[in-house]
């Protein structure tokens, strides 16, 4: 739904403007399948192996959003997004992001 400068003129004040036009407003709000791993410590090749096990495990339950918290992560080196890549790409219909 579009709103005109004259619609909102009707209103006494902005707040009234708005709260008709929130109440007017359908929201739909669809999260599908969505997978989040935390990781701590060190990534190195055994971490790396237990992240690549995990995020095995999601694509293979049909996860279709798989989010890596790398928050806690002290080391890594390009093979973290090498395995994030690869597991992006082993999937269709899986997207991958890391923060």
């Amino acid at each position: 739904m579009s709103w005109t400068a004259e619609q909102f003129d009707t209103y006494p004040c902005l707040t009234d403007a708005l709260t008709a036009l929130t109440d007017a407003t359908e929201v739909t709000i669809s999260a599908g399948q969505v997978g989040l791993l935390s990781v701590t410590g060190r990534l190195d090749e055994t971490g790396l192996t237990q992240l690549r096990g995990q995020l095995q495990v999601l694509v293979d339950a049909d996860t279709r959003y798989l989010v890596v918290n790398s928050a806690g992560v002290t080391s890594c080196d390009y093979r973290l997004f090498d395995v994030l890549t690869r597991t992006a790409r082993s999937s269709p219909t899986a997207r991958v992001g890391c923060g």
